[in-house]
């Protein structure tokens, strides 16, 4: 593993996502002071209220979901209000209005005032921005029926909780269902901004590299860099969908994009030894063993070999080979457990170990790397 680091990229845009990566002092601190109000939490709780806590913590998201779905946090963005007069812009029951804004106040995304109104925390303003998407997406009743199957059904049967929750894999469903697929993408790419740039805040490249991303959807990631470190090259493969939405938002900023239209099953349209430093974002966890090694068997040849510098990037929530005992360990194991929901058997979130012998079978001989980050991914540096 390598050291923790932080990396100052030559250009930071004043908006710029990089700027809201802490100091790794201060994400070590934080991170050890939640873990540690959440240990006393259980360590204090009785078995009995810790176990009813767990078989409800499902409410907690719908409550979540109704004051973002309903527009309550968006009727707050200007000011503290009553609820009654929430109730009556937004056309919900004032009753029961008034008890979802109390349970979300207890949840503390609402503040409950002495003067009886209610005002946005921290938390409530985050979900009155763009993290709309993401709670809307997260709730839509097919991902709601699948977890749901994949806790009763797909433990038994080995089949995805898509499969068993509503009849088809996740791809083949939104393939059907456009809008569905359309909140996906909006929320991918409210998850994707803060790992790009924790990536960005903590890979060092020297300035003037080809940087290819297989996989790349929309080019969050490659503008990303484009932006922080100008002088690189950005090569971005991925379906035409993606790679026109990619196109876009490069003509946004101004600058131009190599995208190609390539499925990362099949040889990439690009020369061998093209790419500097190659990205596999969030790509390998969505494939069994077998799928994953025909992917980087695919992108190996295409990386510079005679460049000191040159290196795959796989960038995942990777696993600890230990018992989990922080918040952010834990948080991976849920993301492990949605893979075996939306994704078809075989995806899931894997261990380090597991990721260097899969380098390994796919003809990747040096020894990789981890770097970590300041968020749920972490960087295994692969050298060609």
């Amino acid at each position: 593993m390598t050291s923790p680091r932080s990396v100052r990229p030559p250009s930071i845009p004043a908006d710029s996502a990089v700027l809201a990566v802490p100091p790794w002092p201060v994400f070590r601190l934080g991170t050890a002071i939640n873990d540690l109000f959440s240990w006393l939490a259980i360590a204090t709780s009785l078995p009995e209220i810790r176990a009813m806590q767990l078989a409800n913590v499902h409410l907690e998201s719908l409550v979540t979901y109704a004051v973002v779905e309903h527009g309550i946090v968006e009727a707050l963005v200007e000011g503290p209000r009553k609820c009654e007069a929430v109730a009556s812009e937004r056309g919900l029951v004032p009753g029961f209005c008034c008890r979802f804004m109390r349970a979300a106040a207890g949840l503390g995304i609402l503040a409950a005032l002495n003067d009886g109104t209610y005002a946005l925390t921290p938390v409530g303003r985050a979900l009155a921005g763009e993290l709309q998407d993401f709670v809307r997406a997260s709730q839509q009743k097919s991902n709601r029926d699948a977890l749901a199957a994949a806790a009763t059904t797909s433990i038994a049967t080995g089949r995805s909780g898509y499969v068993e929750g509503v009849g088809k894999e996740f791809w083949d469903w939104h393939d059907t269902h456009p809008e569905e697929a359309k909140a996906f993408d909006s929320m991918m790419r409210q998850v994707t901004v803060p790992q790009v740039a924790a990536l960005v805040a903590s890979l060092e490249l020297r300035g003037n590299e080809t940087l290819c991303d297989v996989g790349g959807g929309d080019g969050t990631l490659l503008a990303t860099f484009k932006a922080h470190w100008p002088s690189t090259t950005p090569v971005l493969f991925d379906l035409p969908g993606p790679v026109e939405a990619a196109h876009q938002r490069f003509a946004a900023m101004g600058e131009r994009l190599d995208a190609r239209p390539a499925s990362f099953f099949d040889p990439l349209p690009i020369p061998d030894g093209h790419c500097d430093v190659l990205f596999l974002k969030s790509v390998l966890h969505d494939w069994e063993d077998q799928d994953a090694l025909r992917i980087l068997k695919n992108v190996k040849p295409k990386l510079a070999p005679e460049s000191s510098s040159s290196r795959l990037v796989v960038y995942e929530a990777v696993l600890s080979a230990h018992p989990p005992s922080s918040g952010l360990e834990k948080s991976k194991l849920m993301l492990d457990i949605t893979m075996l929901a939306i994704n078809h058997p075989g995806a899931r979130e894997r261990t380090f170990d597991e990721y260097r012998d899969l380098l390994k079978a796919a003809g990747f001989t040096a020894q990789p790397t981890l770097l970590n980050t300041r968020s749920i991914s972490s960087a295994i540096l692969v050298p060609p």
